[in-house]
């Protein structure tokens, strides 16, 4: 005898087709000629579960067996789901030993009432879905991800009532027969766009929304067409500030050294990418920036504004270069900047009337000498004296440990100008006119009212040695060269005044008012001079290095005491002591 069993089952969904078409399935396999030929579940329920609520669904829920003849052999039992009106009672298969398989249909139990039960209703999720948006919007140009991926998303319907979504995307001016082409399905309200890899310039979309509550009802179809742009990746990473005495080192990108510390730093300045482009991101939460959308590949060069920090790692310049897009894990390792500071190397160093003071920073290490005073060639430090206090900071008076210092008054001639200018008096040839430029041999010159040089840098060679005495201010715009065996002193009754382009000043320098270092304002470069100067009414160390503070003294001076053997002979004050003696 052969039994039917019709099951509600939802068939698969692909565009307008429909699969309603009865499917043989093995439900049990019996035992013919004696034999028990095992047995086949049939998946119906979970299958159904998949598609909609379960409480629509055909539930399997029993095996049990059956005697075949001298053999047992198994069946199986279904149940339907409290909502299935199309079959209105369980129905237990029983089976003959006679090879008969089970003929079940899939279909709907709105529009088909298989059993011939009691018939039913629709819920009242059913209906036709509305169109919808999608993104790409058409004749828009999106960009593959950092893995040339690409996503295609869409709106829910405008009536709310698919929940299956049939997509079509393609090259455009294809078929979904390309090979390149990603066409299928979706299950779910949600379920609601489709990732894969970019492989032409221009593309056509199409989706459809599907209700399948109760009965296939399809929606009308929504397209786009948009264009490919270039992979797009993100460059990210940490800004950290640097714990006292901690230090990173850059292998590829900068990393903590063992036995370090940082702490991520929200520093709110800006990570630029640029060469080629130019992209920005800001430093936020965490520490953490995202500089997004940059075209991948590229060798990029990514700069960090350290604001009132210094860049610790990269060194110096907070800048890293040869980046690809997309690339993680991009640190800077920062330090707390340091104010500007002084330095000199070897002599002795006076403040009448005043302190001496240069706040040596804690991040001066390893090339940057920690010392007010450096050793010379010979290993001489000097004395350092002062009418009021003495000041470091975070490093020592001077490199060879003594450390010689005292709080004392200066009580010797004052040297100014006038003084100068007198004793020069002494000088058989007459004083040439200075204008500015650099002297062409030894000898003295004058001049009235403030100058200043001009003209490219001054050399002044062995065995030349001249006086300049300004009555007047003097401002030095040129970088000054003084050779051994060479003699250059610039006497002025005013201020004298580097200007901030200048970093090389050598030779005797003398003011009765300011001596001034010059400055741009920040970021100047590190001025060395070589030689004797005096301010009789004090330094003016203005020249900042800005992030270079934190391992370079804005200003170092160094003495010469080869000055003082090649001075030019009518400067130097006669030792000799007349008096009167008994005959």
């Amino acid at each position: 005898m052969k039994s039917k069993l019709f099951l509600v089952v939802l068939g698969a969904i692909f565009g307008l087709s429909l699969l309603v078409a009865k499917d043989r399935v093995l439900a049990d396999e019996l035992c013919p000629g004696g034999t028990c030929l095992g047995e086949s579940v049939l998946d119906v329920y979970d299958y159904c579960k998949a598609h909609q609520s379960e409480n629509w669904c055909v539930q399997y829920y029993a095996r049990d067996t059956v005697t075949c003849g001298a053999l047992t052999c198994r069946y199986s039992k279904f149940s339907l789901g409290p909502n299935v009106k199309c079959i209105s009672e369980d129905i237990s298969i029983n089976p003959e030993c006679d090879g008969t398989t089970f003929e079940m249909q899939a279909g709907s139990c709105c529009s088909n009432d298989p059993g011939g039960g009691s018939g039913g209703s629709c819920p009242a999720a059913a209906g036709v879905p509305g169109s919808l948006t999608i993104s790409p919007s058409n004749g828009s140009t999106t960009e593959p991800d950092g893995d040339g991926n690409i996503t295609v998303s869409w709106s829910s319907d405008s009536n709310g009532k698919a929940d299956v979504w049939n997509y079509e995307i393609y090259p455009a001016g294809t078929s979904c027969s390309n090979p390149l082409a990603y066409c299928s399905q979706l299950v779910g309200r949600d379920n609601r766009s489709k990732t894969f890899t970019s492989a032409a310039d221009t593309y056509f979309a199409r989706v459809q929304g599907v209700n399948v509550s109760c009965s296939i009802q399809p929606g009308p179809w929504s397209s786009t067409t948009f264009f490919v742009g270039e992979p797009l990746g993100d460059i990210s990473g940490t800004v950290y500030l640097l714990g006292d005495g901690s230090t990173a080192s850059q292998v590829g990108f900068c990393q903590l050294d063992p036995g370090s510390s940082a702490s991520p730093l929200n520093l709110g300045t800006n990570v630029t990418v640029s060469n080629p482009g130019n992209y920005t991101g800001t430093v936020g939460g965490g520490g953490n920036y995202t500089v997004a959308d940059v075209p991948a590949g590229g060798a990029y060069t990514v700069t960090l504004d350290p604001s009132t920090y210094t860049c610790a790692c990269p060194s110096g310049t907070c800048q890293y270069g040869g980046v690809s897009s997309p690339q993680a894990g991009v640190d800077f390792y920062l330090t707390d900047l340091a104010d500007a500071w002084w330095q000199a190397e070897g002599g002795n160093l006076h403040a009448d009337g005043g302190s001496v003071s240069s706040n040596i920073p804690a991040s001066c290490a390893g090339l940057c000498s920690p010392y007010l005073v450096t050793e010379d060639a010979s290993g001489t430090t000097g004395l350092v004296s002062y009418t009021g206090s003495l000041v470091t900071g975070s490093g020592d008076i001077s490199q060879d440990g003594n450390d010689w210092n005292a709080k004392t008054q200066y009580k010797g001639l004052e040297t100014k100008y006038a003084y100068f200018a007198r004793i020069l008096e002494d000088d058989p040839e007459e004083a040439s006119v200075w204008d500015g430029s650099e002297p062409g041999a030894s000898g003295v010159y004058a001049a009235s009212g403030s100058t200043a040089t001009f003209g490219g840098d001054w050399s002044i060679g062995s065995g030349t040695a001249a006086v300049i005495l300004v009555d007047g201010d003097v401002t030095i715009a040129q970088n000054i060269n003084v050779d051994e065996g060479g003699f250059l002193a610039i006497i002025a009754s005013g201020n004298i005044s580097v200007n901030s382009a200048v970093t090389n000043v050598e030779g005797v320098y003398i003011a009765d008012g300011v001596i001034a270092t010059g400055t741009t304002g920040t970021g100047d470069e590190q001025l060395i001079a070589e030689g004797i100067f005096t301010g009789w009414g004090g330094f003016n160390l203005e020249r900042d290095l800005d992030s270079g503070n934190n391992n370079e003294a804005a200003e170092y001076f160094i003495y010469r005491p080869d000055l003082q053997v090649n001075a030019y002979q009518y400067l130097t004050r006669s030792k000799y002591r007349w008096e009167e003696v008994a005959p």
